[in-house]
C-alpha cells in the first residue's frame, strides 16, 4: 500500500513541477532576452544555496533547454506536412482551354480549390467551393 502512495505522490509531485515549468518558462525567457548578463550570476548565486530552494524564482538551466528544444520538435513532429496534389492533363493543344485540379492539404482544414489560369487574357482565378477569389495573394492571407 505505501508503494502506491509513493507512486501518487510522485504523479502529485510531477504534475505540481510541469504546471510550474509552464509558469516560469515564459517568465524566466523574458527575463534572459531583457537582461542576457543576468544569467551567469543568477545559475551561480542559485548553485550555492540549498537543493529545496534552487530555481525557485526562475526555471532551472537544463529544464530550460530541454522545454526550449522539446516543444518546437514535437510541434513539428506532430503536425501535418502541407501537401499539394496536382492533377490535369498531361498534354494539350494550343489556345485550348485545360483544367487542373489542385487538392491542397494544409495543417487546418480548408476545403478543396481550383485554380484557373488562361495563357490569352491572364486572367486567374482561384475557386473555392464555387465561390471565386480574385487574387492568389488575398486568398493567402484569408488562410
Amino acid at each position: 500500500m505505501t508503494d502506491l502512495t509513493r507512486i501518487l505522490e510522485s504523479i502529485e509531485q510531477l504534475a505540481y513541477d510541469v504546471l510550474i515549468w509552464i509558469l516560469l518558462a515564459p517568465k524566466t525567457l523574458l527575463k534572459i532576452v531583457l537582461d542576457p548578463v543576468w544569467v551567469s550570476s543568477y545559475v551561480n548565486e542559485e548553485m550555492s544555496t540549498k537543493n529545496d530552494t534552487r530555481f525557485d524564482g526562475y526555471l532551472s538551466p537544463v529544464i530550460l533547454i530541454i522545454l526550449t528544444s522539446l516543444i518546437p520538435f514535437a510541434y513539428a513532429y506532430l503536425t501535418p506536412i502541407p501537401d499539394v496534389a496536382i492533377n490535369g492533363p498531361t498534354q494539350a493543344k494550343v489556345n485550348e482551354e485545360v483544367e487542373f485540379y489542385a487538392s491542397i492539404d494544409f495543417i487546418a482544414e480548408t476545403g478543396r480549390y481550383k485554380y484557373i489560369w488562361t495563357a490569352d487574357d491572364n486572367q486567374d482565378q482561384i475557386i473555392r467551393n464555387n465561390q471565386t477569389i480574385d487574387h492568389v495573394i488575398d486568398l493567402l492571407w484569408k488562410m
